[in-house]
């Protein structure tokens, strides 16, 4: 063991994958060796994966097991959840297990590479067989991670499509601005009409710009996204049935910067919200549904890159 010093820049962090980016400010001691990773798809499950972290804090361990599937998780609450809606990798362990000080430890893939870290779980020395939960890499690569790790150097600052589809069983729509998760759900949601790009958002904050929130309805199995912090904290005091997922994108609370309205509608009948930066959409929508209950701008975003 070498104790060092001198501490660590925090460049990025997210709560909705239990996720934290550190840059060390001097290197680390001789002989360390650095983790590869994988952020390039969501995991299959039933994949065989292992962990390497210090229980209880003490020496380093390692466990193996399997990721049975995905879960939904708010703080220490998970729930099993469709890979669209999930911020967690479920794993139970079938050699060794984890312990409290295990936490951030790196979950690894077959081949060797970080996919996750650990939040917690309930898995034990005298709880073998219970689950842990990983915040996925992927999901936080595609939120924030990418604009340090990205081999291909992704700059901050540009505008990237926020993917529209329409869910026939919901009636309700679906917006995301992962690619992978957008591929994911076009290749294993047959129910998921894709409709292309709906608008630009910004992947990380710029000068001008707010974060907009997303939640994920257990009961309607619909998404809401919201840019007003106050709307954001009011669901998550008051509506149990919602489940955070954090910051997806960047957009602006007013005009400017060549930025439109997204005009936001809500469908009691429906239990979901939909939004549109087509004024003839919007007008549309007022003159032939009238289960849309129209609330205005919900928030000012982009028509072009």
């Amino acid at each position: 063991m070498q104790r060092v010093s001198g501490g660590a820049q925090l460049l990025w962090n997210s709560s909705g994958t239990d996720t934290s980016l550190m840059r060390l400010n001097g290197g680390p001691p001789s002989g360390a060796i650095f983790a590869g990773w994988n952020a390039e798809a969501p995991v299959t499950p039933g994949a065989s994966v292992f962990s390497v972290h210090h229980p209880d804090g003490g020496w380093q361990k390692y466990s193996a097991g399997t990721m049975p599937g995905y879960a939904a998780c708010t703080g220490t609450y998970c729930l099993d959840a469709p890979v669209g809606s999930a911020s967690h990798l479920i794993v139970t362990w079938s050699r060794g297990v984890t312990e409290p000080g295990s936490s951030g430890g790196a979950l690894f893939s077959s081949s060797g590479k970080v996919i996750g870290q650990l939040s917690g779980g309930t898995s034990s020395c005298s709880n073998p067989g219970g689950e842990d939960f990983y915040g996925r890499l992927d999901l936080a690569y595609a939120n924030g991670l990418y604009q340090w790790l990205s081999p291909t150097g992704a700059a901050t600052g540009t505008r990237s499509p926020v993917y529209r589809f329409y869910n026939s069983v919901t009636a309700a729509h679906f917006y995301t601005n992962n690619q992978l998760e957008r591929d994911y759900v076009i290749a294993n949601y047959p129910t998921y009409s894709y409709e292309g790009a709906a608008y630009y958002a910004y992947n990380s904050a710029t000068p001008g710009t707010s974060a907009v929130y997303r939640f994920y309805n257990t009961r309607t199995r619909v998404h809401f996204y919201t840019i007003n912090p106050a709307e954001r904290d009011y669901v998550i005091a008051t509506l149990p049935d919602f489940h955070y997922e954090g910051p997806t994108w960047y957009a602006q609370t007013g005009a400017g910067n060549d930025a439109s309205p997204l005009y936001r509608f809500y469908s009691s009948l429906r239990g979901a919200h939909f939004y549109t930066l087509s004024a003839s959409e919007r007008d549309y929508v007022i003159a032939t549904l009238p289960d849309f209950n129209y609330e205005g701008i919900g928030f000012y975003t982009w028509a072009q890159p």
